[in-house]
């Protein structure tokens, strides 16, 4: 499994947020908000929300496997809402930073107020988190999630090399980029081998009538550890040999990832169940994320990740 340790952003942002540190001295005492001074908003949940996964997070809630938090000492960027750490006995606990969101805080008799719909969001990414983890192995091998969530990905990446360079001007060149995020995806966040399972499943991003064996073949003389190692190694890859992307670089990528998706998504350029928590905010309409131009994209993805998720778990 793939590891927050491991992601890239954190050597660009880490400096600033000192986020293992943080993660590593966290305290619940003071900052974990009990579940008497959340009530009222599990109540509004299970009266109004009838998504698939509204009873789980009332649930792991009430019975303490996921934890909201609120401090304004905690410092922590909106792209890392959630965490988790396993106890002596190795069950999963995870935390719901609700800090950073407006409007959220306690009100003159010490129960927490704020919008509900923000709330809900955040506190099912908790179980999304949760579920992740202790699910890890039948998520990561259902291969029609793991084909949603690729679509999805693979979607989201190229719409940024889309507004950088106007892939989509050369179909052929388009189709090759994506055939390779998609195998990045697979082979990097999934971690899937480099075989002829992972290429016939990449290859369902690319559009029909595109030369099967000309895309799947541009990749076969380098060495799987050079291209997917990580998202870097990658960008180099195709700024190297795409002559539409000669000149790609990571931070460059991430700024304009930024800008159309929202700061929030970060992490889901690198992790799988950040990926599932991103699709969550817009499937509930949390304005966590920049809903409307996600939804747009992504369309009947988010709908199939999310329900095919919930079954999953």
């Amino acid at each position: 499994m793939k590891k927050l340790t491991n992601c890239e952003i954190m050597d660009i942002i880490n400096t600033k947020y000192d986020i293992v540190k943080t993660l590593s001295t966290f305290k619940e005492q003071g900052n974990v908000i009990p579940v008497e001074k959340l009530q009222h908003h599990l109540d509004a949940i299970g009266r109004k929300f009838k998504y698939s996964l509204s009873d789980r997070v009332i649930n792991d809630i009430e019975k303490g496997t996921v934890r909201a938090v609120y401090s304004t000492e905690l410092n922590l960027p909106k792209f890392l809402p959630v965490w988790s750490r396993a106890e002596a006995n190795k069950n999963i606990i995870t935390y719901c930073n609700l800090t950073p969101y407006k409007g959220i805080r306690f009100d003159n008799k010490g129960f927490l107020d704020g919008d509900i719909r923000t709330i809900f969001s955040i506190l099912q990414a908790g179980t999304i988190l949760n579920s992740y983890y202790t699910n890890y192995n039948r998520i990561v091998n259902n291969i029609g999630f793991i084909k949603y969530c690729m679509v999805a990905y693979t979607k989201l990446f190229v719409k940024v090399l889309d507004r950088l360079y106007g892939i989509r001007l050369n179909k052929m060149k388009a189709n090759t980029i994506a055939f390779l995020v998609a195998k990045f995806f697979l082979i990097n966040i999934c971690e899937k081998p480099n075989n002829d399972s992972t290429d016939n499943l990449a290859f369902n991003v690319c559009e029909k009538a595109t030369n099967e064996k000309l895309i799947k073949s541009f990749d076969s003389s380098y060495k799987t550890e050079e291209i997917y190692k990580n998202l870097s190694s990658f960008l180099n890859f195709l700024s190297t040999n795409e002559e539409m992307v000669r000149n790609l670089s990571m931070r460059e990528f991430y700024q304009v990832w930024i800008v159309m998706y929202d700061f929030s998504t970060v992490l889901s350029i690198e992790l799988l169940e950040h990926l599932i928590i991103l699709v969550s905010h817009v499937h509930v309409g949390s304005n966590i994320n920049k809903v409307t131009v996600l939804d747009n994209l992504l369309k009947t993805e988010i709908y199939k990740i999310y329900n095919e998720f919930s079954s999953l778990v």
